[in-house]
C-alpha cells in the first residue's frame, strides 16, 4: 500500500473522530466535559490543527465503541502523523505547496489532470526533468530539484499507484524539451507506461482548434473516502492563479465539468498512442 504523509494521516484521524462523535449524537462541548479538557481541544483535534495523543484517542475511540480492527488502523495512523515527511531531507527545496500537493497525492485513488505545457511531472524521465528544472533552478540546486521530482514519481507510481486520466495538449508532444534524444527517451516512456492498466492517456489534437485547456494545467484529485476531503484542485501557474485547495467546492465543481469538456474533444486509446509515435518519428526524421 502507498505511504501516506503524515499531514494527510493527521487529517484522517480528526476527520474520524469527527464523524464518530457526530454518529453518537454528541456535541464538542459534551466530549470536552467528559473528558475534562476544553472545547478548544476538541475542535483543535478533530480540525487536524494540533495532534491527538495516543492515550487520548484510545479514550475516545472506546467512549465511540469502534470495533478493534478499525481501533487500530487509527492508533497506527496517528503514531504515523508524528513522523518527519520525506521531503525534509530536501532542506528549502520542499516549498509549502510542494509539501502540500505531494500530501494529498499520497491518499490519492483517481487523479484527472490536463497539461497544456510539459508533460506531467510524475510521468517524466529524468533527463525530460532535468531539461524543465533547469530553467528554474541555478546549477547548484538542479540535482537536488531532479532527486525531489523523481522520488515523488517513486512513490506515487511504483506501488500501488492511483488511477490517472491524463489529457495533453499535442503541443506537450512537439515540443523537443531538452533536444531531440531527451524527448524520443520521454516519448518512449510514455508508450511503456501507457500500457498499464492505472494510466489513461489522452491527447487534444492540434486540429481541435481553441479549447477549455488554454486557460492553463490543471488537475483533480479523489482522494481515498477515509481522508474525508473529498476532491483536491491543483491550479498550474499559467493565465489563471495557481490555486491548490479542497475547500472550494464550486470552484473543483467548474473545473470538473473543464475536464470533462476536454475529454470529449481529446483522443484516446490507440488513436492516442498513434500520436505519440508520429511525434516520435517526426522527432527521429529532424
Amino acid at each position: 500500500m502507498r505511504e501516506r504523509d503524515p499531514w494527510i494521516q493527521k487529517r484522517q484521524v480528526g476527520w474520524r473522530l469527527r464523524t464518530l462523535r457526530e454518529q453518537a449524537g454528541r456535541k464538542q462541548h459534551e466530549v470536552a466535559a467528559e473528558k475534562e479538557w476544553s472545547v478548544s481541544k476538541v475542535i483543535r483535534i478533530e480540525n487536524a490543527t494540533v495532534h491527538v495523543s495516543i492515550s487520548d484517542l484510545r479514550s475516545l475511540l472506546a467512549d465511540y465503541r469502534l470495533d478493534e480492527g478499525e481501533t487500530a488502523a487509527l492508533l497506527d495512523a496517528a503514531r504515523a502523523s508524528r513522523r518527519e515527511p520525506w521531503l525534509d531531507d530536501y532542506g528549502d527545496l520542499a516549498t509549502p505547496r510542494l509539501r502540500r500537493a505531494v500530501a494529498y497525492e499520497s491518499a490519492a485513488g483517481h487523479i484527472r489532470q490536463f497539461q497544456l505545457q510539459i508533460v506531467p511531472g510524475v510521468l517524466q524521465t529524468e533527463p525530460y526533468a532535468r531539461a524543465v528544472l533547469s530553467m528554474f533552478f541555478p546549477e547548484d540546486r538542479l540535482d537536488g530539484a531532479v532527486a525531489v521530482r523523481m522520488e515523488r514519481r517513486r512513490r506515487l507510481l511504483d506501488q500501488d499507484p492511483p488511477r490517472m486520466d491524463v489529457v495533453v495538449d499535442e503541443s506537450v508532444l512537439l515540443r523537443a524539451v531538452g533536444g531531440a534524444d531527451t524527448m524520443r527517451g520521454q516519448l518512449d516512456h510514455l508508450l511503456t507506461i501507457a500500457e498499464h492498466d492505472w494510466l489513461s492517456l489522452s491527447v487534444v489534437p492540434l486540429a481541435a482548434g481553441a479549447h477549455l485547456g488554454l486557460v492553463g494545467s490543471f488537475a483533480l484529485l479523489d482522494l481515498e473516502p477515509d481522508v474525508g476531503i473529498g476532491t483536491v484542485l491543483d491550479i498550474e501557474p499559467g493565465l489563471g492563479e495557481e490555486y491548490l485547495s479542497d475547500r472550494d467546492h464550486e470552484l473543483v465543481e467548474t473545473y470538473r465539468r473543464h475536464y470533462d469538456d476536454l475529454a470529449k474533444v481529446a483522443v484516446g486509446g490507440e488513436d492516442a498512442l498513434a500520436i505519440l509515435r508520429r511525434c516520435r518519428s517526426q522527432l527521429a526524421a529532424g
